[in-house]
């Protein structure tokens, strides 16, 4: 992991969730949150080549994502862990750690159950939902807190119909959004099993 990324997580800071795009009432049928974002092979964009997105939020403001298949290493993590006066053996549950897109990538995220942490939840459903508030990291150190959660550095955000162009270009499929796969560790190969599950032809 390249130094700049380094000093990027030890200087993290929790973005305030009115920085997002607001809420608003799903039509539906139009928009997938809850579902899983898909790069297909011929993405145009590489920040985004072989990628599986948990679309926390889509909505008529944009859409709102967390990269799931690009984990932060172990002693990186720990390190994370450490500025922030944690000690990852007191982390209670299963943590992982991982770069969720490249937008405001200095800004941090939790998912978890979704019975937790109600306060300043920016989405939720399908039994998890996502927040941004710095209390929250405290209690992953006590038998409070989640027993499973990730913690995303950045998110990859869309304008108003932005992501619906992309979709019409094909550049992504949507698959079906499942609690084990937002939570499985093994990331190396989610972006194949999820474009076998894909529900939107290429």
């Amino acid at each position: 992991m390249n130094k700049k990324l380094l000093v990027g997580l030890f200087t993290l800071l929790f973005l305030l969730p009115g920085a997002l795009p607001s809420r608003s009432e799903n039509a539906v049928g139009k928009y997938q949150q809850g579902q899983l974002l898909v790069a297909n092979p011929k993405m145009p964009d590489p920040r985004f080549a072989r990628t599986v997105i948990f679309l926390c939020r889509h909505d008529s403001t944009g859409a709102f994502g967390l990269i799931l298949n690009r984990p932060v290493d172990p002693e990186p993590a720990q390190k994370l862990l450490n500025s922030f006066g944690i000690n990852p053996a007191e982390v209670k549950g299963d943590l992982q750690i991982r770069i969720g897109g490249p937008v405001q990538w200095r800004s941090a995220f939790l998912l978890h159950s979704e019975n937790f942490g109600r306060d300043n939840q920016l989405c939720k459903g399908h039994g998890v939902a996502v927040t941004s508030n710095k209390q929250i990291l405290d209690s992953l150190t006590n038998d409070a807190g989640p027993q499973r959660s990730v913690l995303f550095l950045g998110y990859a955000g869309w304008g108003p119909n932005q992501l619906e162009g992309e979709l019409a270009r094909k550049d992504w499929s949507i698959a079906p959004g499942d609690r084990e796969i937002l939570f499985d560790r093994n990331s190396s190969s989610l972006w194949e099993r999820s474009l076998e599950n894909r529900l939107l032809d290429l």
